[in-house]
C-alpha cells in the first residue's frame, strides 16, 4: 500500500488537521506549506525532526548488528505505518501491538509479523482476532498468555474459526506486584502445558517478561537479573517437555541494565499427559 498515494482524504476528524481546512489527500499536506511556529496548526501538536529520526534510524541499525538482536518496537504510540515501514527496514524483527484494532490496521499498511504484548478476551475480541489471521495465513502472529483460562479461549475460537494455522503464543512470566504475567514458575508452566495439549489450536514459540516495573525496586538491577535468571530457570525447565514448535526467550526490556549472555536453547524429551 503507498501510503503517499492514497485517495483517502485527511480532515478535522484527524487530530492535529485544523477544522477550518478543506479535506486534503495525505500527499497534498506537504504543499499547504503550514507552519507550527506561525500558529497554523491546532495545539498539541508532536512534530519529528528528520535529522534526529536518521540518527535514529541509524543507531538501530548499528545496535541490531552488533548485538544480533531481534526487535519488535511497540507501534501503540505513534500507529504510524511511515514510521513502522522506516523500523522494519533498519532491521526491526516486527513491530509489536496491545490489541486486535492495531493489529488490523498492521495487517492493512502491509506489515507481515506482528507480536501482541497483550492477551486477547471476550468473544467478540476473539472473533475479530481469529477473522484477522483466517484472512490471511501467510501472516505471522504471536501473541502473550499467563493464564491457562486465556489458553483455552484461544484454542475454542481457533477451532470454531477453523483456522490452518495454529496460534502461536508466548507465555509471560511476571512477578509479584507486576502488571501482568504468571506470578510464579510454578503457574507458567501450568500455562505451556495446556497449550501443549490443545495443539494444533495454539502452539508455544517462547517464554516473555517484562521488567520495567522492577526499576522502582530498591536494587532495581539486582531484581532485574534474577528476573531474568528466573525466566532463563522458565525456558531451561520446559527443555523436559515435549514442544514441537521451536521456542526461544524473548525478553522485552526497554533498557538494558544487564549484559549477561542467556544462551537459551530448547531439546526435546518424553512427551506429558493431556487430562
Amino acid at each position: 500500500m503507498k501510503l503517499l498515494e492514497s485517495l483517502e482524504k485527511l480532515n478535522y476528524e484527524f487530530k492535529g488537521f485544523p477544522s477550518t481546512e478543506k479535506p486534503l489527500a495525505l500527499n497534498e499536506i506537504g504543499q499547504q506549506r503550514w507552519s507550527l511556529l506561525e500558529g497554523d496548526l491546532p495545539l498539541p501538536v508532536a512534530t519529528l525532526k528528520a535529522s534526529i529520526l536518521e540518527n535514529n534510524s541509524r543507531w538501530m541499525r548499528l545496535f541490531t548488528k552488533k548485538y544480533g538482536a531481534h526487535i519488535a518496537p511497540h507501534g501503540k504510540t505513534s500507529m504510524s505505518p511511515q514510521l513502522f515501514q522506516r523500523q522494519m527496514d533498519d532491521g526491526a524483527w516486527a513491530i509489536t501491538v496491545a490489541n486486535v484494532h492495531q493489529l488490523r490496521l498492521c495487517r492493512n499498511w502491509g506489515i507481515k509479523r506482528v507480536l501482541m504484548a497483550n492477551q486477547v478476551t471476550g468473544l467478540q475480541n476473539l472473533r475479530e482476532l481469529t477473522n484477522e489471521l483466517v484472512s490471511d495465513p501467510e501472516f505471522d502472529f504471536y501473541i502473550l498468555v499467563d493464564s491457562v483460562e486465556n489458553v483455552k479461549q484461544l484454542a475454542s475460537a481457533a477451532k470454531d474459526q477453523g483456522l490452518q494455522n495454529q496460534i502461536q503464543v508466548l507465555v509471560e512470566l511476571g512477578f509479584t506486584g507486576g502488571r501482568t504475567g504468571c506470578r510464579n514458575i510454578k503457574s507458567a508452566l501450568e500455562v505451556a502445558r495446556i497449550v501443549k495439549c490443545l495443539v494444533p489450536q495454539v502452539s508455544l514459540r517462547g517464554v516473555e517478561g517484562y521488567e520495567a516495573l522492577l526499576r522502582n525496586r530498591p536494587n532495581p538491577e539486582k531484581s532485574i537479573r534474577e528476573f531474568l535468571l528466573e525466566i532463563k530457570e522458565l525456558v531451561n525447565i520446559c527443555t523436559f517437555e515435549d514442544f514441537t514448535a521451536t521456542i526461544s526467550a524473548t525478553l522485552l526490556i526497554p533498557q538494558i541494565t544487564t549484559s549477561d549472555p542467556f544462551d537459551i536453547q530448547l531439546v526435546r524429551s518424553p512427551s506429558i499427559v493431556c487430562n
